[in-house]
């Protein structure tokens, strides 16, 4: 069946208003996401038929009718509907800023007044496959501990709730004085075995966790947490890396496009997932403006960009070519990340089996050790 432009249903209205951002709530993006795939599956397309010459009406007509995610193709009739109704399509895009960041909106405006549009896509393209390998490489290595994690977690409760509490009742009725580790695992087991106390102690769980996560989606917070993971080892590098590569890959894509080095460092900021690297963007969009060098102002804030980093703009300022610079410091950092990705996963898998073993082996130890020290004393 063809894509129809036309509004047909209450439910696809919303794609198609005519002069209001379109917003998604928490739920919306939680149950059918957009994910960076998605956009990067719309980016190819979208330029194969643009390159194939076919103007962008039926091009995106055509990714329409052979889309399968609902969402996307609600989104693809509105561009179009717009479009029909003389609307630009940088202008289309911008209504769905959940699915087109920024820097997409921004750089296909580019495209629109240099009438390249395709060569755009092309680094868009690029540039977000580019972000979904190093998001993956990310999810990748948090997989295992996050699944050993509640794996010890499930354990830990299915033994202070069905196993523990008759071997405990046993030690609690010797005469004997027990140690702090049985102390605690006797703890655990009675919070464990009366409903009351453990639906108090989830209750207080949930609404901690409800707490930070509330802190940490505010400005404050959210900084508070990026500063400080800037001040832990190995999160430290790992943390500036992907800042690095996020910000020298949005300057190369934006700058190569066409847009002024101090609008595209204001663009960056609004994609950088990191608040700290946000808001020094923001302050070099800034010291540009205000006669400063891009490389004095890295040079001046040293504790947030290396020497490497620094070095490699004062050779792009020198050379006058930043986007080539930028784009070399991006692939050069993507692959110290793809590195070290590789390597901690072979050094995470015996640490969560040390720690899944240190689980079991802290109960095991609480109960023997009273036992220890009764059958010592005869």
């Amino acid at each position: 069946m063809s894509l129809e432009i036309e509004e047909k249903k209450e439910n696809d209205n919303i794609f198609v208003k005519k002069n209001k951002v379109i917003d998604r709530n928490f739920f919306e993006n939680l149950i059918d996401p957009v994910t960076k795939f998605d956009v990067y599956l719309f980016t190819s397309q979208l330029r194969t038929t643009m390159n194939s010459g076919l103007e962008i009406v039926r091009a995106l007509t055509m990714i329409g009718e052979q889309t399968q995610k609902k969402i996307v193709k609600n989104v693809i009739r509105g561009i179009i509907f717009k479009i029909v109704q003389g609307i630009k399509i940088s202008t289309a895009m911008s209504y769905y800023p959940w699915m087109f960041d920024t820097i997409y909106i921004s750089s296909i405006k580019v495209g629109e007044e240099n009438g390249n549009i395709p060569q755009i896509l092309f680094n868009l393209e690029k540039s977000i496959l580019k972000q979904i390998e190093v998001d993956r490489k990310v999810v990748g290595a948090c997989v295992y501990p996050v699944i050993a994690f509640i794996v010890s977690i499930v354990f830990a409760i299915f033994t202070f709730k069905y196993v523990m509490p008759g071997i405990m009742e046993f030690i609690g009725n010797l005469e004997t004085e027990l140690p702090w580790p049985t102390k605690v695992v006797l703890f655990l087991t009675d919070v464990a075995s009366y409903p009351y106390t453990s639906l108090i102690v989830f209750i207080l769980v949930f609404f901690a966790c409800f707490g930070i996560y509330r802190y940490i989606k505010q400005p404050r917070g959210k900084y508070a947490i990026d500063y400080i993971t800037l001040g832990i080892p190995i999160l430290n590098s790992i943390s500036r890396k992907l800042s690095y590569s996020n910000i020298c890959r949005n300057i190369s894509t934006l700058v190569e496009a066409g847009i002024p080095i101090t609008n595209a460092l204001r663009l960056c900021a609004g994609a950088c997932n990191n608040v700290v690297y946000s808001q020094s963007c923001q302050m070099a969009a800034e010291a540009l403006e205000n006669g400063e060098q891009l490389s004095e102002f890295f040079a001046r804030n040293s504790f947030l960009y290396d020497n490497v980093f620094t070095s490699m703009f004062i050779v792009g300022e020198e050379s006058g070519n930043i986007p080539e610079v930028s784009l070399c410091l991006a692939d050069m950092y993507e692959r110290d990340i793809d590195s070290f990705f590789n390597s901690i996963s072979s050094i995470i898998e015996p640490i969560m089996i040390l720690f899944v073993g240190g689980v079991i082996g802290f109960i095991v130890i609480s109960v023997f050790m009273p036992l220890y020290t009764v059958f010592s004393a005869f």
